[in-house]
């Protein structure tokens, strides 16, 4: 799943879409790719054994986390608005 969001932002910042977005949302979506990047090069996103571990106590994670939230945010967007189902 991390590597889908991290795609998608890497393609969302592509030239050809850059009118797609205000500066601000491109600059949100640069920092949590860059982030997702940093996280996956020391491979702190893959430390942890079980599913709980990685997603509710790996520092990188969490940290993932929230700037995914505010992203989402930034977007005009709370995490209850999407359709989980």
């Amino acid at each position: 799943m991390i590597e889908f969001l991290y795609t998608e932002c890497k393609n969302a910042l592509l030239e050809q879409f850059k009118f797609c977005f205000l500066p601000y949302e491109r600059d949100a979506l640069r920092e949590l790719m860059e982030l997702i990047d940093r996280y996956f090069k020391d491979q702190s996103l893959l430390e942890g054994d079980t599913y709980d571990y990685l997603v509710y106590q790996n520092k990188s994670w969490i940290e993932v986390r929230g700037l995914a939230l505010k992203t989402l945010h930034i977007f005009g967007y709370k995490p209850y608005s999407f359709n989980y189902d």
